[in-house]
């Protein structure tokens, strides 16, 4: 766990996943506690985790507050988790999405591996998911068949953001603590 200094003291402190946009690094022990930093307006809210899994891989689906998603409240996850490349290709439609057709191309409709997951409607977004490939992916992205022919593909990542300059340390930490 990182350390912070203050003086002569040490304090530990942990990565919280949904930190206010300003806040520095703010300690939550749990998931008890999980997103609470942005629901600190003495107003009452209801939150879920929702646990999921695949490959016997668990992960927990944060909704740190159900009734704001609509308004831009975050669900991310926690941890990796796999998930069917076809429902990803309908979940980016259906939010307007779109991507170059390189792109497109790579989600295959099977199961892929899901890095990173935080979305909001009119907010941050963070998504990012591993691919296997052998051979092809260089030439496809670039249209360079000798460029593709260089290196040996093991796999390639997709990184998919959409973030003000306002909001990155939200982000930043939300990666961190996906780290940790």
């Amino acid at each position: 766990m990182p350390n912070e200094t203050a003086g002569t003291s040490e304090a530990k402190t942990e990565l919280s996943v949904t930190p206010k946009a300003s806040a520095p690094v703010a300690a939550s022990t749990s998931m008890v506690l999980s997103g609470a930093e942005r629901q600190l307006d003495g107003k009452t809210h209801a939150g879920i985790s929702v646990m999921v899994a695949a490959d016997g891989q668990p992960s927990t689906l944060m909704i740190p507050d159900v009734a704001g998603v609509a308004t831009g409240e975050p669900v991310y996850i926690t941890k990796p988790i796999r998930i069917k490349g076809e429902n990803l290709k309908k979940f980016l439609a259906n939010k307007g999405v779109t991507l170059p057709d390189a792109i497109t191309n790579l989600i295959e409709d099977t199961q892929i591996s899901c890095e990173a997951f935080y979305y909001s409607n009119n907010g941050p977004m963070l998504l990012m998911f591993a691919l296997k490939f052998e051979e092809g992916l260089i030439a496809s992205l670039t249209g360079d068949a000798d460029l593709g022919a260089l290196f040996d593909i093991k796999g390639a990542s997709v990184r998919l953001l959409r973030c003000a300059e306002s909001s990155f340390d939200v982000l930043k930490q939300y990666a961190a603590g996906l780290e940790s």
